[in-house]
């Protein structure tokens, strides 16, 4: 059976904008465990804005994608 890899297109933010979605996201977290909302954060070193979800792919076409 082929390897596959769950595949994405996407952009990473600048350390900027980064840095102002971390602030955003430790506003947030507080009032959402309080209302009950079960909301899973990234970290911060994953954080990307996801432009096209590609699915499950096979490893050699995910690498030569990255490529």
């Amino acid at each position: 059976m082929i390897e596959k890899w769950r595949c994405f297109i996407a952009i990473t933010p600048s350390t900027d904008l980064g840095g102002r979605v971390r602030d955003v996201v430790r506003e947030l977290g507080a009032p959402c465990s309080e209302a009950g909302l079960a909301v899973g954060w990234v970290h911060p070193s994953r954080l990307h804005l996801t432009l096209r979800f590609l699915g499950d792919v096979p490893v050699p076409l995910a690498l030569s994608l990255r490529d």
